[in-house]
């Protein structure tokens, strides 16, 4: 009866983006059912019970998505969403979206040698931010990026030589003459200092830093993987809640390791007559979890 046929579960409900996921899905009446989909994409159906169903999740973007159970005329909708995670933090970007990358591409050299910044990309799924960029520094400069979470607020650091550089390298690296403007103000920042990556613990020299009080910077929890190799950086932070249904900002440029000379580049590419300041920020979305 139609009265039996319900939605009782699911699990787990979180899974990668690029699907895969191995999904249970319980109930009534479910014996019958002909399509799952999550979101707009549609699952394949492993099994079927009249209390259960065993489905693959399809590739998702990141973020929360309903899950619906099509069975006879009926569409059935979990009581609870399904996350899609944002991407894993290994330093492989061949794993990222196509749409996700910035479209515009630039070619940049070090301060000190023939590396560069390339194309970057960023994407929320609502409980983190996760950065990546093609690009890569020798040991006399650092890859640093700023996030404004929230964009023209008129709140965080706009210049980044007030940025206490005592703490260590990437402080260091963090404080330089840049100036945001466009009502860009950074409460983040992250970096690699020579390529060094940060997976999960305090590094002097490469990961996040809270710098939306600059005279007192402080390490906050996140990961940084740097692969020299292949010449990629990626880089995850939790974010604050309340944030969903807006945008963060991020810009990310290349400076020397003290702080004090800066690549005439930027990711997204700005004005090269003015490389102390810059005007664009990538917008990333922040999805309801």
């Amino acid at each position: 009866p139609a009265s039996t046929t319900r939605l009782t579960g699911l699990r787990p409900s979180e899974g990668d983006f690029d699907g895969g996921e191995e999904v249970t899905i319980s109930g009534d009446g479910l014996a019958a059912a002909t399509q799952v989909k999550f979101g707009g994409g549609v699952a394949i159906i492993l099994d079927r019970a009249a209390r259960a169903l065993v489905v693959e999740a399809p590739p998702g973007r990141p973020g929360g998505v309903e899950v619906t159970v099509q069975v006879g005329e009926r569409v059935l909708r979990a009581s609870r969403r399904f996350h899609y995670r944002g991407p894993r933090v290994d330093g492989n970007v061949g794993e990222w979206p196509g749409g996700a990358w910035d479209p515009t591409r630039q070619e940049a050299r070090s301060l000190e040698g023939e590396e560069g910044l390339v194309r970057m990309a960023a994407v929320s799924d609502g409980r983190t931010l996760t950065v990546a960029l093609i690009g890569s520094v020798d040991q006399h400069s650092a890859i640093v990026g700023y996030v404004d979470l929230d964009p023209g607020a008129g709140t965080g650091v706009t210049r980044m030589q007030d940025i206490d550089p005592s703490g260590d390298p990437l402080a260091q690296a963090l404080s330089n003459p840049l100036t945001a403007q466009g009502g860009f103000g950074a409460e983040l920042a992250f970096g690699t200092v020579g390529m060094w990556s940060s997976p999960e613990a305090a590094d002097p020299r490469a990961g996040w830093r809270d710098v939306s009080d600059p005279a007192d910077v402080r390490w906050v929890g996140g990961a940084l993987h740097a692969l020299v190799a292949v010449s990629t950086v990626e880089a995850s932070i939790p974010l604050p809640r309340g944030l969903a249904g807006g945008s963060v900002a991020v810009v990310i440029r290349i400076v020397s390791v003290d702080g004090r000379r800066l690549a005439p580049f930027t990711l997204p590419p700005d004005d090269d007559a003015q490389p102390g300041r810059w005007t664009r920020s990538y917008l990333v979305p922040v999805p309801d979890p």
